[in-house]
């Protein structure tokens, strides 16, 4: 048996590395003797030599990246020409194991529309361009919606795949909602809680910081932005009159426009007490997750991390996916852009 794992999502966000690891357990524990492959990650072993070990260990094999291109122009030529001939456009290895298989996209955002066309070609695209190939495929535990508009192209798209696990009750309703078939709606955890089971690293629990992840991601605006860094300035001034050990850090490793440390080094800078660590592996960001007496943050995995690994979380966001998840939990979230109240910072 085949299995193919398509949109593994960018290496240097630490959620995306969880989800992935957390889908290869989830399957090779469903499929012992399966072939797993993975189309993309060409870099793990050198970005992150422990996660590659770890997929090594348990039979994973990698493919090239499907959708490629050193740029926009070129990403989209390979796009159209894979949409009207895939034979001519993939590889013939890929090609062959592709109409084989079983394949599974990992856990994406599909369909939300908030993220633009970066995120509707990571996470939307690649499947749907898969399903010229074959109809074997599952959208494993994602998250659907909210579809605010088009939703004539959501109903068409979601009934190219043959199953839907999602990770949250909102995107159960938004499938439905779009007239998805119910027997086909597997309601699943977020893929990350199988990787923090199994691979967060064997150490006592001493609770003994708060780590404070930020989300530049949201600062869309420089209103936004002001209101999201004061809401942070008071949580850390509180924590700092208290004499807690605070770490700033981030999930995300990129220095792009959704650079988070660009956040962490500014409120560094501001409070010289805090200890800011540039993670570069999951196990490393896992590790300080774990030792946590509170993760703060506005970004959804590292949330979810803590509350696998069993760390107190106070969630900055007004996301529906975040809101999503946490409240199947039965959390709540605070909206980062109004002002705090006294009875929500967190207290020693």
């Amino acid at each position: 048996m085949k299995l193919a794992i398509i949109t593994p999502g960018g290496l240097t966000n630490f959620g995306e590395r969880a989800i992935m690891l957390g889908t290869v357990y989830e399957l090779r524990a469903q499929h012992p003797k399966a072939i797993i492959a993975i189309f993309g990650y060409e870099d793990l072993k050198s970005e992150d030599p422990h996660l590659f070990a770890e997929l090594h260990s348990l039979g994973v094999v990698f493919y090239p990246s499907l959708i490629t291109g050193h740029n926009r122009i070129t990403k989209l030529l390979r796009v159209v020409s894979m949409a009207f001939l895939p034979r001519l456009f993939l590889p013939a290895k890929s090609y062959r194991f592709l109409r084989q298989a079983e394949v599974y996209a990992k856990g994406q955002e599909s369909l939300t529309q908030d993220y633009g066309l970066t995120h509707f070609v990571d996470s939307v695209l690649e499947p749907l361009l898969v399903s010229r190939l074959t109809r074997r495929i599952t959208l494993f535990g994602h998250s659907i919606g909210p579809v605010y508009k088009h939703a004539w192209f959501a109903r068409w798209a979601v009934k190219r795949f043959a199953r839907i696990w999602v990770r949250d009750s909102r995107s159960e309703t938004a499938l439905l909602n779009l007239s998805y078939d119910p027997t086909r709606i597997k309601r699943i955890k977020d893929l990350a809680y199988a990787a923090v089971a199994r691979y967060a690293p064997a150490l006592k629990s001493t609770k003994k910081h708060y780590l404070l992840v930020p989300n530049a991601a949201i600062c869309t605006s420089p209103q936004r932005t002001d209101e999201y860094m004061t809401n942070l300035r008071q949580i850390i001034t509180e924590l700092l009159k208290q004499n807690a050990q605070v770490i700033v850090g981030s999930s995300v490793t990129a220095d792009d426009w959704n650079s988070d440390y660009r956040l962490c080094r500014q409120l560094k800078k501001e409070f010289p007490k805090l200890v800011l660590k540039e993670y570069r592996y999951l196990q490393e960001f896992l590790a300080d997750v774990k030792n946590a007496r509170q993760v703060i943050s506005s970004r959804l995995h590292p949330l979810i991390m803590a509350t696998g690994i069993g760390t107190d979380v106070l969630a900055l966001s007004r996301s529906p996916k975040v809101a999503g998840l946490l409240g199947d939990l039965g959390l709540q979230t605070v909206d980062p852009f109004k002002t705090l109240q006294l009875e929500q910072l967190p207290l020693l």
